[in-house]
């Protein structure tokens, strides 16, 4: 059974009044959507805040969304559009670098083999890692969220779309911006 056809099953258990079930998904997520919400808001706190919120809205939505979408598509659209909600009650500007050492710590992004994140921890000095981190914290909220939902959590361009509810160009141009906007950043440590 593949992984989403798994999750709307746990979800048709839920709905039939399971309520241990919907906590087999919360497991399975807790961490993506906490590291999602981390990179886009900045927070330990508020992080923590909105992945329940994210949870809390997940559930009480269960009978609303249609089991041919993806569910952690669906899942990673609610939290960022609740960090989304969140940035515009207040400005953000950069993720503070003890807030990145602690997710370090708590080794929260090691989901994902192949994301940014254990490519910079693995091959890029300390320092420069905090760069890197500094020059994302630093990018605008739309291309912040593309590049967290493409080089932290590994989605294709179209899961991408799917979930921002924007064009394929659309999240190919964001994402080429926000390469421009890190390279510029970054060109003094790339030399």
């Amino acid at each position: 059974m593949d992984n989403n056809n798994e999750d709307w099953s746990i979800v048709e258990s839920c709905l039939n009044g399971n309520r241990e079930a919907y906590a087999l998904l919360v497991k399975k997520y807790e961490k993506s959507v906490f590291n999602i919400v981390y990179r886009l808001i900045g927070t330990t706190e508020e992080a923590r805040d909105i992945t329940q919120e994210t949870f809390i809205r997940v559930y009480k939505s269960l009978r609303q969304v249609k089991p041919e979408f993806k569910f952690s598509n669906w899942l990673f659209k609610i939290a960022t559009n609740l960090c989304k909600d969140r940035l515009k009650k207040r400005k953000i500007t950069a993720v503070s670098l003890n807030e990145f050492d602690y997710l370090l710590d708590q080794e929260i992004s090691h989901e994902n083999k192949d994301s940014l994140l254990d490519y910079q921890k693995n091959l890029i000095p300390t320092d420069e890692q905090e760069q890197v981190q500094r020059a994302i914290s630093n990018l605008p909220f739309i291309y912040r969220r593309v590049v967290v939902l493409r080089y932290i959590q590994d989605l294709t361009y179209q899961e991408i779309a799917d979930i921002l509810e924007i064009p394929l160009g659309r999240v190919k141009v964001q994402l080429h911006r926000a390469h421009q906007i890190l390279y510029d950043q970054l060109s003094d440590m790339l030399k």
